[in-house]
C-alpha cells in the first residue's frame, strides 16, 4: 500500500483547479486508472489518495470542506461529486469568464493580449460570448489611449480590435505601457468595498456557495414575475396631456450599440415593439469605464406623474442600524429595476421611439419618477423584517457582530432572493468585508470616515476664484459638515463671498484652509449603538446654534456621533440669550431626532439662561411650542456656564 502511494504520487498531475474544463474530468480518469493498478478499493484509502494529489486552489477548497463535512464518514464518490460541483465544466466556466471579465492591462500590450487570449482559450465553446461582446470585455481592460482607438475605428470583432491596437501601438512607442489598471464603473453614490478586487464569494463557506450559485451570478436571464409581490403603477395627474416625441437621431457608431443594447432588451423580453403614442426619447449615457446603456428621458412623463409617498432610506437611517457589527456584505441585484414588472395598462407610458421603431417596457426601467419608491416597497416585503439588513436603490446591506452570525445573515437573506428568483451579481457582490464605502462615508466596526478619495479633491480643491468656484467648494464640504464643529460659523466667510456679499480677503482664506485642514486630519464619527449612553450638548451666540451628540460612559467620552450647527436668521438674531439657548436645544434635537427620539440621554446647557427662561411667567407662543416639543424626549438635564457665548 505504501509503495502504491509512492508510484500513484510520481505519476499523476496533482489538480489545482486552475487549469481549463478539461483538467478535472482527466485528472479522476488518471486517479481511478491507479486505484485499478495499485488494488485500492476501500472509499478512505481512494479519498487519502484524493487528498494527496490536490494544489492550488483545489486544496484550498478542501481545508475548507473539511472543517465542513465529516470525510471520514463519506464515500468516495459523494466527495467526488462535491468536487465537481466546485471545478466542474460549468463552474470552471463562469470562474474563468469572471477573470476574463476582469483582466487589465498592467504591463505591455503583448502581455495583455497573451492573457487574454489564454483565458479566452480555456472556455468551451457554448460559453465563448458573441463577437460584440468579446470586443468589449477586450475592450474595457485596455489602457485608456488604446480603448479610445477601438471606439474610433468601430472594431467588429476580437481580431479587428487586436489588429487596431496593434496599429496603435507601432505609431507611438512611447505608449506601450498601460498606464492605469482598468477603468472601473464604481457607482458614486452607492456602496463599494474598501480595497478590494478579488471574488469574495469563493470566500464562503462551501455550504452557501453551492446552495446559491444560480442566485448570485454575473447572467441575468429572462424575468419571471411569478413571485413578483409588487408591479409598478404609473398614474398621470389629471388633465395632463401625454408627450410626443421624435427619435434622437444617433452618429453611426452610436447606433450600432443601440441596436445591439435594444436587441438584448427584447431578447430577454424586458421590452416589446409598441404602436403607443405617448413616446419619449431614447439616448446612450457613457459610463466611466466607456460602455454605454440605454437612458430613457421620461422628464416630460415624470412632471404629470402623481408621486408616490413611500419613504425612501436615507444615509442617517443606516447610521443608527449599523451599530457595532464589523462583518458587511454587500449584494447588488442584477438589474434590480428590470425584476419588477410594469402594469399591463401603463406599459405604453414608458414607450420610446427610435429609428428602428418604437418599443415599450413590460418592466419597470430606470428614470422614471416613482421607480426608487417601488423598488423600496418591494425590497421591504422581501427582506424588510430582517433586522441585520439595509437596502439602497438596487443594493441590500447586510451586517453582523460576528462572523458565524453573518454566515447565517448572508443565507436568511440569499435564501429569499432564491425564492423570489432575484439575482445578485456576483463581479458587483461582496462578502464579509470588514469596511465598506457608502454614499461618500467609510463604515467599519465603531467607526465612520469621510471617504478619502472625497477628501483628496477638497484638499486639493484651488483657491476660489469667482463666485461659482466658492459655491461648488461649498457644495463639497457641506456634505461632511456633520464631521467639523461650528462648521456654520466657520464657513460663513466663505458663505458671505458665494452669495456675493463681499470680496474674497482674509477672513475667506482663514475659513477656507481652516476647514480643509479639519477634514484632512482625519475625522472620525462613532455609529449608533443600542444600550449606550448618550450626552447631547448644545450652545448658541449671537451668530448661530450648534451642538454635539457624544457616546458617553460615565464622565469619559467614547466618540462624536455628530456635529450640529445653523446660522441665525432674520429675527432670530435679536432672540434673548434664554431664547437662543432654547432654540439651540430645540434645533439640536430636530436634527438628531432619528436617534434620540427613542432613547433616554443627557442634555447639557447653559446653566443661568435656560433656568431663568424657565422661571418666566407667562412665556410667548414659540417658547410655550419650543416647551412641548422637548416634553417628547426623555433626558436628564445638566447644567454649564457657557463663556464663549456673546
Amino acid at each position: 500500500m505504501h509503495h502504491s502511494e509512492i508510484v500513484f504520487h510520481s505519476t499523476v498531475k496533482p489538480f489545482t483547479g486552475d487549469g481549463d474544463v478539461h483538467e478535472l474530468p482527466t485528472f479522476l480518469l488518471e486517479l481511478d486508472g491507479r486505484f485499478e493498478q495499485g488494488n485500492i478499493r476501500t472509499d478512505p484509502e481512494k479519498i487519502s489518495l484524493l487528498i494527496l494529489h490536490l494544489g492550488g486552489r483545489a486544496a484550498r477548497w478542501f481545508v475548507k470542506y473539511r472543517r465542513e463535512y465529516d470525510v471520514k464518514m463519506m464515500t468516495y464518490e459523494e466527495v467526488v461529486g462535491h468536487l465537481r460541483n466546485r471545478f466542474g465544466q460549468d463552474s470552471n466556466a463562469m470562474v474563468i469568464l469572471a477573470r476574463l471579465m476582469e483582466v487589465s492591462q498592467k504591463g505591455t500590450l503583448a502581455e495583455y493580449n497573451d492573457e487574454f487570449c489564454s483565458l479566452l482559450c480555456k472556455l468551451p465553446a457554448e460559453w465563448v460570448p458573441p463577437d460584440h461582446m468579446l470586443v468589449a470585455l477586450y475592450w474595457r481592460g485596455l489602457a485608456p489611449r488604446y480603448s479610445i482607438a477601438i471606439l474610433q475605428a468601430e472594431a467588429m470583432d476580437l481580431s479587428d480590435a487586436m489588429r487596431i491596437t496593434a496599429m496603435n501601438s507601432t505609431l507611438n512607442k512611447d505608449e506601450l505601457y498601460g498606464d492605469s489598471p482598468r477603468l472601473q464603473n464604481p457607482r458614486d453614490m452607492g456602496w463599494s468595498p474598501v480595497g478590494l478586487e478579488e471574488d469574495t464569494f469563493e470566500e464562503l463557506p462551501l455550504w452557501i456557495q453551492e446552495r446559491y450559485l444560480d442566485t448570485v451570478k454575473d447572467d441575468l436571464p429572462a424575468y419571471e414575475f411569478n413571485n413578483c409581490s409588487v408591479e409598478h403603477a404609473i398614474e398621470f395627474k389629471e388633465h395632463s396631456e401625454e408627450p410626443r416625441a421624435r427619435a434622437y437621431k444617433l452618429k453611426c457608431r452610436l447606433e450600432k450599440v443601440a441596436v445591439q443594447l435594444i436587441q438584448d432588451l427584447l431578447d430577454k423580453g424586458f421590452i416589446v415593439p409598441s404602436k403607443s403614442t405617448c413616446t419619449s426619447q431614447l439616448t446612450l449615457v457613457k459610463e466611466k469605464d466607456a460602455t454605454y446603456h440605454i437612458a430613457i428621458d421620461y422628464r416630460r412623463i415624470n412632471n404629470i406623474t402623481v408621486k408616490d409617498p413611500f419613504p425612501l432610506p436615507t444615509v442617517e437611517s443606516l447610521l443608527a442600524r449599523v451599530g457595532t457589527a464589523g462583518h458587511f456584505t454587500i449584494l447588488n441585484l442584477h438589474n434590480g429595476q428590470f425584476q419588477i414588472p410594469l402594469r399591463e395598462e401603463d406599459r405604453y407610458k414608458t414607450a420610446f421611439i427610435t429609428t428602428m421603431g418604437t418599443f415599450e417596457f413590460t418592466v419597470m426601467p430606470e428614470g422614471l419618477l416613482n421607480g426608487p419608491n417601488t423598488f423600496a416597497k418591494y425590497m421591504a416585503d422581501v427582506v424588510g423584517d430582517l433586522p441585520f439588513v439595509f437596502v439602497y436603490m438596487g443594493d441590500i446591506l447586510i451586517f453582523s457582530d460576528t462572523e458565524e452570525e453573518h454566515w447565517t445573515h448572508i443565507d436568511a437573506v440569499l435564501s429569499r432572493l432564491s425564492d423570489r428568483k432575484l439575482v445578485s451579481r456576483r463581479s458587483d457582490s461582496h462578502f464579509n468585508q470588514e469596511e465598506f464605502e457608502y454614499l461618500g462615508y467609510v463604515i467599519s466596526r465603531n467607526s465612520i470616515e469621510p471617504a478619502r478619495d472625497r477628501i483628496e479633491s477638497i484638499n486639493h480643491y484651488p483657491k476660489p476664484k469667482c463666485v461659482k468656484d466658492a459655491q461648488r467648494f461649498l457644495s463639497m464640504i457641506n456634505y461632511y459638515r456633520r464631521f467639523i464643529p461650528n462648521f456654520a460659523m466657520l464657513v460663513k466667510p466663505i458663505l458671505q463671498y458665494a452669495c456675493r456679499k463681499t470680496i474674497w480677503w482674509e477672513d475667506q482664506e482663514k475659513a477656507f484652509d481652516k476647514v480643509k485642514r479639519l477634514l484632512r486630519t482625519g475625522p472620525v464619527l462613532v455609529p449608533y449603538k443600542e444600550g449606550a449612553s448618550y450626552r447631547l450638548t448644545t450652545e448658541a451666540s449671537k451668530y448661530g446654534v450648534a451642538a454635539v451628540l457624544e457616546e458617553v460612559a460615565g464622565n469619559d467620552t467614547i466618540g462624536v456621533v455628530g456635529y450640529f450647527s445653523k446660522l441665525l436668521k432674520g429675527a432670530q438674531r435679536h432672540y434673548p440669550e434664554g431664547e437662543l439657548e432654547l432654540l439651540a436645544i430645540v434645533e439640536a434635537l430636530r436634527h438628531f431626532r432619528y436617534i434620540l427620539q427613542k432613547i433616554p440621554f443627557t442634555l447639557r446647557a447653559d446653566h443661568i439662561n435656560l433656568a431663568l427662561l424657565q422661571d418666566q411667567s407667562g412665556p410667548v407662543r414659540r417658547i410655550s411650542a419650543w416647551f412641548e416639543e422637548l416634553s417628547e424626549y426623555d433626558f436628564t438635564l445638566e447644567y454649564y456656564l457657557d463663556q464663549s457665548a456673546s
